[in-house]
């Protein structure tokens, strides 16, 4: 079940990716009279970019059927890991099996963007950017760029404020107990951002290998 959770995250973020990527796609809004516009796109014509999101909904919530049918048969409890905690979640309830699915993408979506953004902020000081570098580039945008101070603080925030808002849903769903501070909140938060910082071990020789590549070799200029 583990490598079926993978896959179907990696299809989730597929769709999302294929959402963010059509809204920067020149040939999707541009007009038959120009010379760009008589270009076809990689995309059929006659898909929107809603229809990715749909894609996306449908895919989170079939997951949720999936596991919901075959949890229980197969002893399976579907769990969160997040190094220092793990959220284990009841296979018999589908409100609680929707929000694994749900609450596990998100998880991939948050680890994904935090791989671009450091890899973004590596390559900031690119004059002339690869086509790699472009790409990060158009998903977080002018992010990257923010001063370093800001750009250290931005995982800790961004954890603490999703789990301080996610805490009362994980609640009631019987996935934690209650707590009677924030201060054990933000707690929390600051050993889930240590744990999403140590997931760069998994890609950080893959950005250090991009990053000479881009320095040292040349790869032609770019329009």
């Amino acid at each position: 079940m583990g490598i079926i959770d993978f896959i179907l995250n990696a299809a989730g973020l597929l769709l999302w990716l294929s959402w963010r990527s059509f809204r920067f796609d020149p040939l999707s809004r541009t007009a038959p009279a120009t010379l760009v516009g008589t270009l076809k796109p990689a995309h059929p014509r006659g898909v929107k970019g809603w229809q990715f999101i749909v894609g996306l909904v449908v895919l989170l919530f079939a997951r949720a059927l999936l596991y919901w049918a075959l949890g229980s048969p197969v002893k399976w409890t579907p769990k969160l890991h997040m190094n220092v905690v793990v959220l284990a979640f009841r296979n018999d309830l589908f409100h609680s099996v929707l929000l694994y699915s749900v609450l596990g993408f998100a998880q991939a979506l948050l680890i994904f963007y935090f791989w671009l953004l450091v890899l973004g902020a590596l390559t900031r000081s690119s004059v002339e950017p690869d086509p790699v570098t472009r790409l990060v580039r158009l998903h977080v945008g002018v992010v990257a760029r923010w001063p370093w101070p800001v750009l250290l603080l931005l995982p800790g925030v961004v954890v603490a404020g999703l789990w301080t808002a996610l805490h009362p849903l994980l609640v009631w769903a019987g996935v934690l107990p209650r707590v009677g501070s924030l201060l054990v909140l933000l707690e929390q938060s600051l050993l889930l951002t240590g744990a999403l910082v140590l997931t760069l071990k998994f890609v950080l020789p893959l950005f250090l290998l991009l990053y000479l590549v881009a320095s040292y070799v040349y790869l032609g200029s770019n329009p």
